[in-house]
């Protein structure tokens, strides 16, 4: 009769060791994702986590004309939950002079290469984005 909590007790401790393992297993293969642009000049800065690419957009002025795409941020960090990607605001096209963009975003891309998720910068019109990317309104 004694062996019976014993059994009991072992195999409860296999089993919440076996969950402890699993969560484990889950946190580290966690979903890549792209959380936030911003601007921290001199730079774009995107944050996000397990990003295997991410690349910035800009949305230039028209009807019907889609975004196009700028280039690709580059990580200044170690790979994991807590990623930082910059893109310099002088690689934007036709620095240094104004652009004619609407908004910039980020794409973010996993390890796989999928596209996990976009953020924008959420500006307002051309001279909005303008003031914000280079402190100044675009000019004729």
């Amino acid at each position: 009769m004694k062996l019976l909590p014993l059994s009991v007790v072992l195999v409860a401790s296999c089993m919440a060791g076996g969950q402890d393992a699993a969560t484990t297993d889950t946190a580290k293969s966690a979903p890549s994702a792209i959380h936030m642009i911003s601007i921290s000049k001199p730079n774009l800065e995107v944050t996000g986590s397990r990003l295997g690419r991410v690349e910035i957009w800009i949305e230039p002025t028209g009807t019907g004309v889609g975004a196009s795409l700028a280039g690709e941020a580059k990580r200044t960090t170690t790979a994991g939950r807590h990623e930082k990607w910059i893109f310099p605001i002088a690689s934007l096209p036709g620095y240094p002079h104004s652009i004619m963009a609407v908004n910039a975003s980020a794409k973010g891309y996993n390890r796989e290469g999928k596209e996990v998720g976009r953020k924008s910068l959420g500006f307002k019109g051309v001279s909005e984005c303008n003031s914000a990317l280079y402190g100044r309104l675009p000019s004729d």
